[in-house]
């Protein structure tokens, strides 16, 4: 049974309030959100059981992982080992593979690295027009993202966890027009994503979280050449290096959880997503649905 008591007297923020309804809803089965078998695995330093799967639906999402639309499928292996793919941006030609590690899970402290690799190429990208396919299947689009987490289980209703990232992306190749070309451009940046989760019921919870970059550099390097005349050819080679200024460019999101058996439904609202070079300004709703199993 849902104490009612304990729940009317729950100081919840201001901006999770239209989330309670559905709070209530995650009171129809027992969780403890800070359980081996039931942690947050996606949001936290831990990762999956051995052997264990999970898959689901995202929409919107909140970082490069998740963004658009997600199908994540992972499974767990001995030894703290997770390995996973977005299944909806490999459908979308951006094959995708993320590999973490629970180095560290000991009472009140668990340590995760994690690192992945997304590549594609417009040649297949079936959605693009043929003539794009063809004049630019010498490009490669290649990301590599790494994370360093750390989660710390403070009290039953509350924990706290902190990652610090890099991003490495890169568009190298050649294109095929009047004017044979080719280079690469590059780009880094540092963030920082702090967390918080709050599980006022033991059988809800609510994360508050943010995505920080703290530095950011861009790096390109170009080079062309065009035949002016028969055997005499005309080019140029420019590089350059450019610290890029990322403040202010942060996202913040805020996700309620709901359980029932092995069916996880998540929603909430992300504030300044971002989207390769775009920015959303206002609040989108985001929403999980998914299985562990």
């Amino acid at each position: 049974m849902c104490d009612v008591r304990a729940m009317s007297s729950c100081q919840t923020p201001r901006l999770a309030l239209w989330l309670l309804p559905l709070g209530w809803a995650g009171c129809v089965t027992t969780t403890n959100f800070q359980s081996p078998d039931q942690r947050l695995t996606d949001l936290s330093a831990y990762t999956l059981p051995a052997w264990e799967m999970r898959t689901g639906l995202g929409l919107v999402g909140t970082t490069i992982d998740t963004v658009g639309a997600s199908i994540p499928f992972e499974v767990g292996f001995p030894g703290g080992v997770q390995l996973g793919t977005n299944v909806a941006h490999d459908i979308g030609a951006v094959p995708n593979l993320k590999l973490k590690w629970n180095a560290l899970d000991v009472p009140y402290f668990g340590l995760g690295l994690q690192a992945g690799v997304m590549w594609s190429n417009p040649s297949l990208m079936y959605y693009l027009p043929p003539d794009i396919q063809d004049d630019y299947g010498d490009v490669d689009v290649i990301l590599i993202p790494a994370k360093l987490s750390a989660s710390f289980p403070i009290l039953s209703w509350f924990d706290v966890h902190f990652d610090i990232g890099y991003q490495h992306s890169e568009i190298v190749g050649g294109v095929e027009t009047e004017v044979d070309g080719g280079g690469s451009l590059a780009y880094r940046e540092v963030f920082l994503e702090p967390r918080v989760g709050f599980y006022p019921w033991g059988k809800c919870a609510l994360v508050l979280g943010a995505y920080v970059p703290v530095w950011a550099k861009a790096n390109v390097s170009l080079s062309g050449e065009t035949e002016i005349e028969p055997g005499v050819y005309a080019g140029a080679t420019a590089r350059g290096f450019q610290k890029v200024d990322v403040r202010g460019l942060y996202t913040l999101y805020l996700q309620a959880e709901m359980r029932w058996s092995a069916t996880h439904f998540r929603v909430g609202v992300v504030q300044f997503v971002r989207f390769a070079d775009k920015r959303f300004d206002y609040p989108l709703p985001t929403l999980d649905l998914y299985w562990r199993f």
